[in-house]
């Protein structure tokens, strides 16, 4: 039976700051709405204008809370309550010379902190840019007004006062609790999902080993394979009385050398999907001309100016550069003391560049893919095979081979 499905920290987090974002809209208006009854009440029969204001928040906040019980959407609420707060409490700072201010400070400070909370950064500070501009106004043009016309306080007026100071005093501090278990879960959060991420990597970093152990193996295994073919071939070569027919299975063999080779490398390297090809290269060519044996000094140029090949393309390369270098130290270099081999790998915007050339002297028939033998054929074919094309350029100083392919998909 398979166990059940562990919930995404991610989700979880989720899920709680909606729950909390709700919740608050809850309190917030059920709050408000009793805050402000209680002031309409107050200013009824004390003051007009602030009466006016009373019952206008009033009906704000009793609207938000019927609608947030009944759809269970808080947006609308944090909206309504942090925009209404910073305009109505701007308007009351700057327009109402004769109240007193000390509660609007505190609704501006809520308003914002809701702005941000509840709905995004671009609405919290362009609120906290009004509130900004509406406590300078009124500093720099009506605080002295406001002090002028300042009247003793009624007790009505006074539990009015005290009323606001306080539900609002305590409204910014459950915001801020409420900020701070929010952090406090969310580092929470993070920790476990960290911890969730650790046990995951720590799992995929095994597997991970497991496989590339287990690819390795392979690689050495068909290169083991491949060198038990050769061999077999090389025993069965002894036994053929024809120089002829012992050069072609010493063809055969150089073949499967290179694709030996490639697989070799691939097992010894840091990385499966990449091939060594400078040394690859020079490997193989130096193990040529080993095997060969012609009592020739054969120099090597190589430029590999190419990060990576994939590995659709290594092994006809391989076959390719063989099939090369096999040509040049059977034709080339005939009744001479020494000779070169140059290879070069390239890429431009066509793909890649292979550049193969030697200093010897081709004869027409050796080029000829009618005359040449299989050798030639077998280019063309790996030449297609990468999707390529090719040019042959034979002059003074040497015979060369340019082909370009594309990079092809792993």
């Amino acid at each position: 039976m398979s166990k059940a499905a562990q919930p995404n920290p991610s989700t979880l987090f989720d899920s709680y700051l909606e729950n909390v974002k709700l919740d608050l809209a809850k309190k917030f208006s059920l709050l408000l709405t009793f805050v402000f009854t209680l002031l309409t009440l107050v200013h009824m029969h004390e003051d007009i204008e602030n009466f006016v204001i009373m019952s206008f928040g009033l009906a704000l906040c009793l609207f938000c809370f019927i609608y947030v019980h009944i759809t269970g959407k808080y947006k609308i609420v944090y909206y309504t309550f942090s925009v209404a707060g910073v305009c109505v409490s701007s308007i009351s700072l700057n327009m109402l010379p004769s109240a007193t201010h000390f509660g609007d400070f505190i609704w501006m400070f809520c308003a914002v902190v809701l702005a941000f909370f509840g709905i995004n950064n671009r609405l919290g500070f362009l609120l906290l840019f009004i509130c900004s501009i509406s406590i300078a106004l009124f500093v720099l043009f009506n605080v002295n007004e406001n002090i002028v016309t300042q009247q003793p306080r009624t007790n009505f007026q006074k539990f009015s006062l005290l009323t606001e100071l306080i539900f609002g005093f305590y409204l910014g501090l459950y915001m801020i609790y409420l900020i701070v278990k929010f952090y406090n879960h969310s580092e929470k959060t993070l920790k476990a999902t960290n911890n969730q991420l650790k046990l995951q990597y720590d799992k995929i970093k095994v597997q991970d080993e497991e496989k590339t152990i287990l690819v390795k193996e392979i690689h050495h295994r068909v290169k083991n394979n491949l060198q038990i073919v050769s061999s077999l071939l090389r025993m069965q070569s002894n036994e053929l009385e024809s120089e002829e027919s012992k050069q072609h299975f010493q063809e055969a063999i150089d073949r499967i050398l290179a694709m030996s080779m490639i697989h070799q490398k691939l097992y010894q390297g840091e990385s499966l999907a990449k091939v060594n090809l400078t040394e690859y290269f020079e490997d193989l060519i130096l193990e040529l001309i080993r095997l060969y044996d012609n009592k020739i000094k054969i120099s090597r140029n190589i430029i590999i100016k190419v990060d990576k090949i994939g590995l659709k393309s290594i092994v006809p390369l391989g076959l390719l550069v063989n099939e090369l270098v096999s040509n040049s130290l059977k034709h080339a270099f005939k009744n001479r003391e020494d000779g070169n081999i140059e290879l070069s790998f390239l890429k431009n915007n066509d793909g890649i560049i292979l550049h193969y050339g030697d200093n010897g002297i081709w004869s027409d028939k050796n080029l000829n893919k009618k005359s040449g033998g299989f050798g030639l054929e077998l280019i063309d074919i790996l030449i297609e095979q990468l999707e390529g094309d090719s040019s042959i350029s034979k002059e003074k100083k040497g015979t060369s081979y340019r082909i370009t392919f594309p990079e092809l998909d792993e």
